[in-house]
């Protein structure tokens, strides 16, 4: 895949899901990153090959290495222009991860704080089912008796109208 293929391929490998922590997340390192063990070719770049005597050269030999010495400043150039541009790319993009990893942590942290949060409250209001419990076996009692009191008063009234 060429490199322009590659900036402009809209489905890039950056929008994937969910990960959970592996060996190459921590790494962050994709297959083609610069690394000590993946240190690239130490090729040297050569548009000519290397003169191993002395020779001479035909005007149209001499002509034709001025085109090309023309066209290498230019393309040298746009080269050293390309090369800054990459370089200003990658600190844009070490930038944005620095952010966003800087964000997941906080976004665990304060996750975390919201989670203890809630199994603090959990917990409290677990241990207060007891209260609870007592207060209505209280409420319980007090309409038993109340229920009695009724009954009582019921039974005396239907006593006292016999009677009368």
């Amino acid at each position: 895949m060429g490199l322009l293929t590659a900036i402009l391929n809209k489905g890039s490998d950056t929008q994937k899901g969910d990960t959970n922590i592996t060996t190459d997340m921590l790494l962050g390192v994709d297959s083609q990153a610069i690394t000590p063990s993946n240190a690239g070719d130490f090729g040297i770049l050569r548009t000519v090959p290397v003169l191993r005597q002395p020779r001479s050269f035909t005007q149209k030999e001499a002509n034709a290495l001025e085109q090309l010495a023309v066209k290498r400043k230019i393309e040298s150039k746009a080269t050293g222009n390309a090369i800054e541009s990459l370089k200003a790319i990658k600190r844009a993009d070490t930038s944005e991860n620095l952010a966003f990893n800087d964000y997941r942590v906080h976004e665990a942290k304060k996750t975390l704080t919201q989670v203890k949060s809630n199994a603090e409250a959990g917990n409290a209001i677990a241990s207060l089912s007891s209260q609870y419990a007592s207060l209505n076996e209280s409420v319980s009692h007090r309409l038993a008796l109340e229920s009695a009191k009724k009954q009582a008063i019921s039974g005396m009234s239907e006593s006292f109208s016999k009677l009368w």
